[in-house]
């Protein structure tokens, strides 16, 4: 995944707040093989902020606060790894308003598609949702690449997003934490990356949990594109 990460952060270091992100959704969206998107940000007491797609109605969905039993959202949040969706099947019994929730869905040309959760400090949840009107096809999967780049889009968009509340300073770093995240953003593990700098794994560990920390993130790819958008990583 090592050129996959730079080119992703090449063509997204433009876009630093939601005026240009949405050029970045169309361009990565169809990239990925999908037709839309859909982005919402949750805080707790507060309607979701939506980015979607130009042309997606999904403003009735908002107002009749679908999204509150929404079996995708549901299914999401309960995730740390992307999954994949199909309004036309599901593998559980549901209740008449959530298969309500998913025929409207299917109305508005969303049969299929992916939903990235990005789990941030203060019990904010964000996901990206990726849809097309033809089904996954059964050979599709989000190992590998695929699942780094989802995992990279999701938490990219998220950051932007938080950065319009952008934090009072700039977090410092240790030299070892950023050598921890350029090593990370390269595709290494940890076992791996105590091997180049010569260190445990459980240091490399203990280095990216502090950076996490101190960058207020949840999660090792959310730090280095945090660190990037910060200017505290260099590529």
């Amino acid at each position: 995944m090592r050129h996959s990460v730079w080119e992703f952060c090449e063509s997204a270091r433009h876009v630093r707040d939601r005026r240009n992100i949405h050029s970045l959704l169309t361009r990565q969206t169809t990239k990925l093989g999908f037709e839309q998107y859909a982005f919402f940000a949750f805080r707790l007491g507060q309607a979701p902020d939506l980015i979607c797609s130009e042309g997606l109605p999904l403003a009735a969905y908002v107002e009749r606060q679908a999204f509150r039993i929404d079996p995708i959202l549901q299914r999401t949040e309960e995730s740390i790894t992307p999954i994949s969706w199909n309004t036309r099947s599901w593998d559980q019994p549901l209740r008449r308003r959530e298969r309500a929730v998913l025929s409207h869905l299917r109305d508005l040309t969303i049969e299929c598609g992916v939903s990235v959760p990005v789990h941030g400090p203060g019990l904010r949840f964000s996901v990206l949702c990726l849809s097309t009107r033809e089904r996954l096809r059964s050979e599709f999967s989000m190992r590998g690449e695929r699942e780094g780049a989802l995992h990279l889009l999701g938490a990219y968009i998220a950051s932007i997003h938080q950065a319009e509340s952008p934090d009072p300073a700039t977090p410092a770093l240790s030299s070892r934490q950023i050598e921890c995240l350029s090593w990370t953003a390269e595709g290494k593990t940890a076992w791996e990356i105590g091997r180049i700098l010569n260190i445990s794994e459980r240091t490399v560990r203990f280095h990216l949990g502090n950076a996490m920390t101190a960058l207020d993130v949840l999660s090792k790819h959310q730090a280095v594109l945090k660190a990037i958008t910060l200017g505290l990583l260099r590529y």
